[in-house]
């Protein structure tokens, strides 16, 4: 290969100390997302809503988010969660839902087309992914669907797993807990549902740091640009 790329900063170091020898072709191109063809953000819904976006497979850590509503209906905190998906955990977390009596807060949505979900993600108050790693390794690496939660202007609650920091911003556009923290994940929330104000303004610097960090132009440019660079050699 005359380069290689790969999408964060975590899998290009991953890669480098997998192959040492060739480390320097080795390079991070963000995917990118054209925000324009997007929906305008809608108005927020009066009762506070949650939204998860995965396959409900292990790594996606759906149970922990479930976890915390139950946590969240403890604070007397009036929300609603939907999480939309399909996949092969979706009897188990249907039993998990019912066996902690969250029938009337939590949606299995399933799988949507997707200009469905971003209408969804925009008339939600929250984002959350609460990726996990599997027990044989496998882990989230970029997930897509953060960055379309903050081109819709939402604020990110998710776990501090592979390269998910380099999407979330701590504190300026989201929270990130230690994976498998139910308590953690909830108390991040409670931030956000108690003050919307902050979740606003985060969820706008999200939306800001997505079009600077994951404009399609610019990461676009950078492979074009190493195209170029090949062809030259």
């Amino acid at each position: 290969a005359s380069f290689v790329v790969t999408v964060s900063d975590f899998s290009r170091q991953w890669l480098s100390t997998q192959c040492p020898d060739f480390s320097e072709k080795i390079h991070r191109v963000y995917n990118g997302m054209d925000s324009q063809c997007l929906p305008v953000a809608s108005a927020k819904p009066l009762r506070p809503k949650i939204i998860s976006v995965g396959r409900l497979i292990d790594k996606k850590g759906f149970e922990y988010l479930i976890k915390a509503c139950a946590l969240l209906r403890e604070y007397e905190l009036n929300f609603e969660c939907q999480i939309i998906g399909n996949g092969p955990l979706e009897g188990d977390l249907r039993q998990q839902i019912g066996k902690l009596r969250l029938n009337d807060c939590i949606e299995l949505v399933g799988a949507l087309p997707w200009e469905e979900v971003n209408a969804r993600l925009n008339s939600s108050s929250v984002f959350v992914l609460p990726c996990i790693s599997e027990d044989g390794g496998g882990m989230d690496n970029l997930p897509t669907v953060i960055l379309e939660a903050m081109n819709a202007g939402l604020p990110v609650v998710s776990t501090t797993l592979a390269a998910v920091p380099e999407m979330v911003d701590e504190g300026l556009t989201g929270f990130l807990v230690d994976e498998c923290d139910a308590q953690a994940l909830a108390s991040a929330l409670v931030k956000i549902l108690r003050m919307p104000d902050l979740g606003h303004e985060m969820g706008q610097a999200g939306r800001e740091l997505a079009a600077k960090k994951f404009s399609v132009s610019q990461t676009a440019l950078i492979l074009r640009m190493l195209i170029e660079k090949s062809l030259e050699e």
